[in-house]
């Protein structure tokens, strides 16, 4: 049966979505970006760098997590202190 309400148990496909945080203590910046799903999973790359200057980081680790364990990391990194920021590469 057809219904104008939207199933809200689907999440909204966002494109090329990512979301960074800084840790300045460490030095640290990770980017949380989409990944393409497969027919088993959706996934989320995440790269961790070091900044070399205000404003600039080199990426050195990237692994992918699926978007469940990233949410939660990403979550709990927050709460830790990280800080959500701009784009640094």
């Amino acid at each position: 049966m057809w219904t104008s309400h939207p199933d809200r148990r689907q999440k909204p496909r966002i494109s090329g979505a990512q979301g960074w945080l800084m840790n300045r203590q460490e030095g640290l910046v990770v980017r949380f970006q989409q990944a393409m799903p497969t027919s088993h999973a959706e996934w989320v790359w995440v790269e961790t760098g070091r900044l070399i200057a205000p404003g600039q980081a080199t990426p050195e680790h990237r692994r992918r997590m699926l978007l469940v364990n990233a949410i939660k990391a990403f979550e709990t990194m927050r709460l830790t202190g990280w800080e959500r920021t701009i784009a640094h590469w």
